[in-house]
């Protein structure tokens, strides 16, 4: 049996971030309402789980993944900002919607 580990605001320090509260949570990832402070903006903050990132192939992906992501630009896809790992969490900083999820936004019709 496999457990997934939940990530809370309190597991994650990441530099130039600021956890606001938790917004998601998936298989493979929480995402968070953080602020990045550099920009004085607030972010979606999506963690890799750390089961996860404790495989080197998967986080690899996932760093490359994220970073071709940052490259496309289209009305219908958030902006990434950022991208990267410390002490061993993987993140990415992206766009941040405030309009729910995109599961709900579906389920109301307004994806």
């Amino acid at each position: 049996m496999n457990a997934t580990v939940l990530l809370t605001s309190v597991d994650i320090n990441i530099p130039g971030y600021r956890i606001l509260r938790p917004i998601g949570e998936g298989g493979m990832a929480s995402v968070f309402l953080a602020v990045q402070e550099s920009l004085d903006r607030e972010v979606a903050l999506k963690v890799m789980s750390p089961a996860l990132a404790a495989n080197t192939e998967f986080a690899s992906r996932f760093l490359t993944e994220g970073k071709i992501t940052a490259k496309l630009q289209h009305p219908n896809l958030v902006t990434v900002y950022d991208i990267g790992s410390h002490g061993g969490v993987y993140y990415l900083a992206a766009e941040y919607i405030p309009a729910g999820t995109l599961k709900e936004r579906i389920a109301e019709g307004r994806a």
